[in-house]
């Protein structure tokens, strides 16, 4: 088995970088002296950087962070990690078989959207390998094969249920004068509010193993043709449940 090598940082997003929220001080210069600011409750100076940042080991701190939504998690502020469950029930009550993309847990893929920034989030059950950050120290490198394509088949008049944890994905970077800045990721508890759901199906797919296109609901494929994408809000986290019908 082909096993790829996939180093995956959320930092290198091109949406992300636009919402960071850097964990800056107000550092001040005396010719070619830094002077060591007054930091936060929680923080150190990180030497070098003129900064203040979150300490994460010896000589190892949190400097930087974005948060998905777009909106600020607080500078400083701890990602609380407790999750709040949502369940996602999608109905075919079309004439005709479509088809879902599943993600890595198997379960049909779905978009959550941020309304004032239209922004797609990113959430730990549809990234398949996050670089999750250590407790303490500098993230790894990790290689990860990328699981098979699969889609879900809906024939008219049944449904499937994908679950969001309430979670989203935190880009973190971490910072350490011997080994420079690197980027984790972690998880966070999406703000309250009201929030895009959209979900898109297919009437076809291209199947992997055309041996399996007479199994049921989950094969492994992609889905192919122009997608019908519905779209519903959800109201986080006064909703637990929510239906996207499609017709």
């Amino acid at each position: 088995m082909l096993v790829l090598a996939w180093i995956q940082f959320i930092g290198c997003n091109n949406q992300l970088s636009k919402n960071k929220q850097p964990v800056a001080s107000e550092a001040s210069k005396t010719g070619t002296t830094l002077k060591t600011p007054t930091c936060p409750e929680g923080t150190a100076f990180v030497k070098g950087l003129g900064v203040c940042g979150v300490p994460v080991g010896d000589d190892i701190y949190e400097i930087d962070y974005g948060w998905w939504t777009g909106k600020s998690a607080g500078r400083f502020k701890q990602a609380d990690a407790t999750e709040r469950l949502v369940a996602i029930k999608i109905i075919n009550n079309s004439p005709d078989t479509v088809f879902l993309k599943a993600n890595y847990e198997k379960m049909a893929l779905f978009e959550i959207s941020a309304p004032e920034s239209a922004q797609k989030m990113v959430l730990p059950e549809n990234y398949f390998c996050p670089n999750w950050c250590p407790d303490k120290g500098m993230p790894m490198e990790l290689d990860c094969g990328r699981p098979r394509d699969m889609v879900i088949a809906l024939a008219t008049g049944q449904s499937t249920v994908s679950r969001w944890s309430g979670m989203e994905i935190i880009d973190v970077t971490r910072y350490s004068s011997d080994a420079g800045s690197k980027n984790c990721v972690k998880k966070g508890q999406t703000l309250s509010g009201n929030y895009e759901i959209k979900v898109c199906a297919y009437k076809d797919y291209n199947p992997t193993n055309p041996k399996e296109q007479g199994e049921t609901q989950l094969r492994s494929g992609l889905p192919k043709g122009n997608a019908n994408c519905i779209s519903t809000t959800l109201q986080f986290p006064k909703e637990s449940t929510i239906e996207v019908v499609i017709e």
